[in-house]
């Protein structure tokens, strides 16, 4: 038979202590409660939640004494982000991205330095290109092109995203000049996917220019 023994020396409060012993012979259950559980008392005290919750999901607090469960989200669908920088000089010719800074041109499709592995099951989200010097405009810019390759060889294959020059946006200016653009790309990949970046425009000289891939996973 189960036992409840108070430890105070008048009326039976929790907070005096509460030692509770046995247990039901049918199902080896400690102790049943029906209904909510509050737990301390005044500005402290928080309830229980009465349910047992799905899979996965967590004890949340509301700050005001009420917890109950949550699921765990992520942004764009995953848990886990991965960013890479990388530079490339963009040009009217699409050009390779290096990840270790160096201009690697248009054709280098077989170094090193262009490559990412993917690192889980995932997505490849988004590509900002961060332009460094000039006024985006028309005549120096024009539209920018990124070129996504998944297993691709000699670059056979890509995923394209178009951003016009007037859809960046300056983020600083005087020294130094820079101007970012968001590319959402979309790319589903797998864990140990090689991933190879271009990226051109259609106007304007050559212009040095930060790259800053964004990976989350599934």
């Amino acid at each position: 038979m189960a036992k409840i023994k108070n430890m105070g020396t008048s009326t039976m409060k929790f907070g005096e202590g509460l030692i509770i012993t046995g247990s039901y012979v049918d199902d080896d259950t400690s102790l049943t409660v029906s209904g909510s559980i509050k737990i301390g008392l005044g500005a402290n005290d928080y309830t229980l939640p009465i349910t047992d919750g799905s899979a996965d999901q967590y004890i949340k607090t509301d700050g005001n004494g009420t917890l109950a469960w949550s699921a765990i989200s992520g942004g764009s669908g995953g848990v886990t982000k991965v960013t890479y920088l990388g530079y490339v000089s963009l040009q009217t010719t699409a050009r390779v991205v290096s990840y270790d800074y160096t201009n690697l041109g248009a054709t280098a499709n077989n170094n090193f330095k262009g490559m990412i592995i993917a690192p889980f099951d995932g997505t490849l989200d988004a590509v900002i290109v961060s332009t460094k010097g000039i006024n985006l405009d028309a005549s120096n810019t024009g539209d920018v092109t990124v070129y996504a390759y998944k297993n691709q060889d000699n670059f056979s294959s890509s995923t394209d995203v178009v951003v016009a020059h007037d859809a960046f946006t300056q983020k600083a200016s005087g020294t130094p000049n820079i101007y970012s653009g968001i590319f959402d790309i979309g790319l589903a990949v797998s864990i140990g996917d090689l991933i190879q970046l271009k990226v051109g425009k259609s106007a304007g000289s050559s212009t040095d220019t930060i790259i800053t891939v964004i990976l989350t996973e599934n």
